[in-house]
């Protein structure tokens, strides 16, 4: 970094006879220290002018890339594919309307550019001979003209929109079409909750947790972390802590340990120490092997969905009595709007696409209708 004091500059330029060597501040790369040699070049030495220009267009560079990583850092911080789910995608793709438009980019051809279609739609030379000032010879072919620009708007713009629905109706979760929200879907299923289908749900909000949750976030692709849903991360970490606080410590398979008793010749281990050999409920004595508490001895919700999702027959207990507590009416509704959740943001690539898909085919369409209004629009203030 360049660095010359203003009072240094100020007296240089006041003064009839520069400052003694012994006075100025010389130009460093890097900070005073023992490990560095001394400055070698100081203000008025030429030979080392393109030396610095290197410092000065290195220290641009790495300005540039720490703009463009804070950019980037909160572009993907902000998630803005989660906040793109199917249910919001939902409100155009359920249109009946707009569901019709799956078949335009099979039949589209056919139906906009027949003869029949063709000379049906073609606007009135009159209106365009006026709209236009063109001479009457010339008004039925710009008439023509401009509708099959229209047509070709028509089916490019129908067709964008054919394949979004298309991806919609075969990719987006029946959940999500069914219900507009997780409280639509809460008051609809919670009478019809089983002990069969929160097993069920329960796995689904476990699966769906572990996909979003990793110690590694460099690991995950660039379209799972700017679709990182926040809310059913934050929702579903503590809907899990609760559930799993709220079992009883019979369910365990073994009874809370009993306190020691003192022996003549052995001592016994302080309280603290005592908690962190048997660990809690007896399981373990390592908290990092802990299926379910971390390192600080909290109970940590990555563990406990990889528990639910092991399969191991060792812990077919905790299993069932989760999906037990899970079950009641404490925290049903909870997994009921964890599942909707869960299904609302997955698929990220596919709501992407979309998205998109939409997006281009709604402009498209809207390009003939803009430019007419601004044609007609212009001619009328001439």
């Amino acid at each position: 970094m360049l660095v010359v004091w203003p009072t240094t500059c100020a007296a240089l330029l006041l003064r009839s006879y520069p400052y003694k060597r012994s006075a100025l501040v010389a130009l460093r790369e890097t900070a005073i220290s023992t490990t560095h040699p001394a400055s070698i070049w100081w203000p008025g030495d030429d030979d080392s002018m393109l030396e610095q220009l290197g410092i000065l267009a290195k220290s641009a560079l790495a300005w540039v890339r720490l703009s463009w990583n804070r950019l980037r850092w909160r572009f993907i911080s902000r998630s803005p594919i989660a906040s793109v789910p199917w249910s919001a995608i939902r409100r155009v793709g359920q249109s009946k309307l707009l569901s019709l438009t799956i078949v335009v980019p099979f039949l589209g051809s056919l139906l906009l550019f027949n003869q029949h279609i063709v000379d049906l739609l073609t606007l009135s030379p009159d209106l365009v001979r006026h709209w236009f000032k063109l001479p009457l010879a010339a008004s039925e072919g710009a008439a023509r003209q401009l509708t099959i620009s229209r047509l070709y708007f028509t089916y490019f713009g129908l067709t964008f929109l054919g394949f979004g629905s298309a991806l919609f109706t075969l990719f987006c979760p029946q959940l999500v079409k069914q219900y507009a929200s997780p409280l639509e879907c809460v008051q609809a299923e919670t009478s019809l909750v089983t002990r069969s289908r929160i097993v069920l749900i329960v796995s689904d909000v476990a699966n769906a947790y572990l996909q979003w949750v990793d110690d590694d976030p460099l690991a995950r692709s660039i379209i799972q972390r700017i679709g990182r849903p926040n809310d059913f991360i934050d929702l579903c970490s503590v809907a899990l802590v609760e559930v799993f606080s709220d079992m009883p410590p019979e369910q365990f398979g073994e009874e809370p340990p009993a306190e020691p008793t003192a022996q003549p010749d052995e001592p016994t281990a302080p309280p603290n120490e005592q908690i962190e050999q048997d660990g809690p409920f007896g399981l373990t004595t390592d908290y990092d092997d802990d299926p379910f508490y971390d390192h600080r001895g909290q109970p940590a919700p990555d563990k406990i969905a990889a528990t639910l999702l092991s399969g191991r027959r060792l812990l077919q207990w905790f299993v069932t009595g989760f999906n037990e507590v899970a079950g009641s009416e404490k925290h049903r509704n909870d997994m009921l709007a964890l599942q909707y959740m869960a299904m609302d943001n997955s698929k990220p690539l596919l709501r992407v696409m979309v998205a998109i898909f939409y997006g281009l085919g709604f402009v498209i369409l809207t390009v003939p209708t803009i430019s007419t209004f601004v044609q007609i629009t212009w001619r009328l203030i001439r």
